[in-house]
């Protein structure tokens, strides 16, 4: 059962990963954002993780913004 406030009785906060494959389109950035900053709203560890063509730019939506508290990271791979 989940906590509705993180750090309390019912245990430690969440450790949340979200593994992504971003594409040009479909909108899963927005989703990962929304979720990310949810949950680290509420306290709880989380780290994104994109994965990406090894040519490819940092997706943009990696990029923090003021105040956001959630670690970001890339792996890049040939032939995705």
């Amino acid at each position: 059962m989940l906590r509705s406030e993180p750090g309390g009785e019912d245990g430690p906060d969440l450790r949340v990963l979200q593994l992504c494959a971003p594409a040009g389109v479909g909108g899963l950035e927005q989703v990962v954002q929304g979720l990310t900053r949810g949950l680290a709203g509420r306290g709880h560890q989380v780290r994104v993780v994109a994965v990406v063509d090894r040519e490819a730019p940092d997706p943009e939506f990696l990029v923090p913004g003021p105040g956001e508290r959630h670690e970001l990271g890339v792996i890049r791979l040939s032939g995705r």
